[in-house]
């Protein structure tokens, strides 16, 4: 009889240490499936690099996938026209768990990443090294066949030699937000489609700032300050009842402004945009007062039946079109101040 329940206790205590075996794998072993240069469509799950890669053909990220890269300190040289694809209701999330992340999604062509569903970057970085002012690191793209591209940017870097380390190219795409991280080189985006609540930019983020919130520049980079604007430092204000919030740039102002709500430029030195904006369905005015407002590259576009009013004795210019009317259903009023372009301002 006690041999007979010897044998079954050493019997149930092999079965165990077979089924426990699973569960332990090789401390610092890497998870998930290895990204090769004959890798060319990801499934859903995790990948990772165990040596620096050249992709022969574009990664594609297929609608539905939900896909995770760890670059894990090497480098992943993309190809193709679109070196990484990103499919409408695609996700795919870069990061880079080696200790000095130093791992780089890059590429030669126009666009790195071209992305019609949505990105996140957690750590390492993604870069263009093209030299072309067209060229982008992540480009995020909308068509309402293939979906709207949005980046969720929490940590890394976006990267461009030349051209965009950020472009997204339409006003009605999904809002794109970056939280942290650095963003090394040209950010195209439309007012109100990109958020940034943290990170470092070597270019003004200005019009990306709510309310209260402005940009501080050291050691070559912007970053937010953790003091409030107020009237002293503002661009622009709005005020309702007795209260006023105050915005780093205008176009942000703007943006942010209510149907009948009105825009007051504050600062009295000239300021220059460095981004347009686009309005839809409200009635803004912009009180220039004495002001110089110069709204730079960009335009303040009008379309979807906006309407905007401009008052005061004070200038807007810019280095195209000041304004632009997109369709007859919009309309501009100028109240006394000059418009002036090289372009003509409006059309």
């Amino acid at each position: 009889m006690k041999r007979r329940i010897l044998s079954i206790v050493m019997a149930i205590a092999m079965t165990m240490s077979l089924m426990a075996v699973p569960a332990f794998a090789e401390e610092g072993a890497p998870t998930g499936m290895p990204i090769t240069a004959s890798t060319t469509t990801l499934e859903s799950g995790d990948y990772y690099l165990s040596e620096s890669v050249t992709l022969t053909e574009t990664l594609s990220v297929p609608s539905g996938v939900t896909a995770t890269i760890d670059l894990k300190g090497f480098t992943l040289t993309g190809s193709g026209s679109y070196p990484v694809e990103i499919a409408g209701n695609g996700s795919l999330t870069i990061k880079d768990s080696s200790e000095g992340q130093k791992g780089v999604l890059t590429s030669d062509k126009t666009y790195t990443v071209e992305n019609y569903g949505t990105l996140t970057l957690e750590s390492g970085t993604i870069q263009s090294t093209k030299d072309s002012v067209s060229a982008a690191a992540v480009y995020n793209r909308y068509s309402s066949a293939k979906g709207s591209g949005v980046l969720q940017m929490t940590g890394g870097t976006l990267k461009a030699t030349k051209g965009y380390a950020l472009r997204i190219v339409s006003t009605i795409q999904k809002d794109s937000a970056v939280s942290g991280g650095t963003i090394s080189g040209t950010i195209d985006a439309p007012v109100g489609k990109l958020t940034i609540t943290g990170g470092k930019f070597t270019t003004d983020i200005s019009p990306y700032l709510g309310a209260g919130k402005y940009a501080e520049y050291s050691d070559g980079y912007y970053s937010i300050s953790t003091n409030q604007l107020t009237a002293d430092n503002a661009a622009a204000q709005i005020e309702t009842d007795d209260t006023a919030a105050y915005y780093a740039s205008v176009v942000g102002a703007l943006w942010a402004a209510k149907n009948g709500e009105t825009v007051t430029v504050l600062d009295k030195e000239g300021h220059q945009e460095s981004a347009g904006v686009s309005l839809e369905s409200k009635s803004v005015t912009l009180a220039l007062g004495e002001n110089t407002l110069d709204i730079g590259k960009g335009s303040i576009t009008l379309g979807g039946g906006a309407k905007l009013t401009i008052s005061g004795t004070g200038t807007l210019k810019g280095a195209a079109s000041p304004v632009i009317i997109q369709n007859s259903g919009s309309e501009l009023v100028i109240d006394g101040p000059t418009i002036s372009a090289e372009k003509q301002a409006v059309k």
